[in-house]
């Protein structure tokens, strides 16, 4: 069986890829379903691009994340050796913060300042859909103090007020990026 689609548009066209049985022929030209179908896998392999923010220090949340991630989530690490951060890698980072579609920011007792919780406040108003938090309370044998476990519990709070999705585990953020696909709306389930 099969179609002459003069007055189709793709939309219908996709339509009726979707029935395994059919062969479309359009002019001189035959498509089957393969061709959709190997359209579509091809489409799965573009990357999500996701931002590592968060805690740097001598934190080790990045090295423990990214193997468990998989092949087409890429990531930009803006955790440099000490003494190597400068202007450019500064520019580099704010260029992935900005453009990439994910911005995650962990959190955990390394850290020695607040930056982080300042950054992911600040995506979380500006773009809540594609930011992420996850804080750990414990990490390479250290806890937070009583006071940043404070800031941190109502950091998350606020956040996901905004639309932020929150974690408190890196497994958890690993099983939420993997399902992801290019062109999600980074919040699909």
């Amino acid at each position: 069986m099969y179609y002459v689609v003069k007055r189709y548009n793709i939309a219908d066209i996709i339509e009726i890829f979707l029935d395994e049985t059919l062969t479309i022929k359009v002019s001189s030209f035959t498509f089957y379903r393969d061709l959709y179908k190997n359209y579509k896998e091809s489409d799965k392999m573009e990357k999500v691009t996701v931002f590592l923010g968060g805690t740097c220090a001598d934190s080790t949340w990045r090295e423990e994340l990214i193997p468990q991630l998989e092949e087409h989530v890429e990531v930009f690490n803006p955790q440099l050796p000490e003494g190597a951060w400068n202007e450019e890698a500064q520019k580099v980072e704010d260029y992935h913060r900005e453009t990439d579609d994910i911005c995650l920011y962990v959190i955990t007792p390394e850290g020695e300042g607040f930056y982080s919780f300042v950054e992911v406040t600040d995506d979380s108003n500006k773009r809540p859909e594609r930011t992420i938090l996850c804080v750990l309370e414990s990490a390479n044998g250290k806890t937070f103090e009583k006071h940043v476990k404070k800031c941190a519990l109502k950091t998350m709070s606020l956040v996901a007020k905004n639309g932020v999705k929150v974690f408190d585990s890196l497994e958890d953020v690993a099983a939420y990026l993997n399902q992801l696909q290019f062109g999600d709306e980074p919040r699909t389930k």
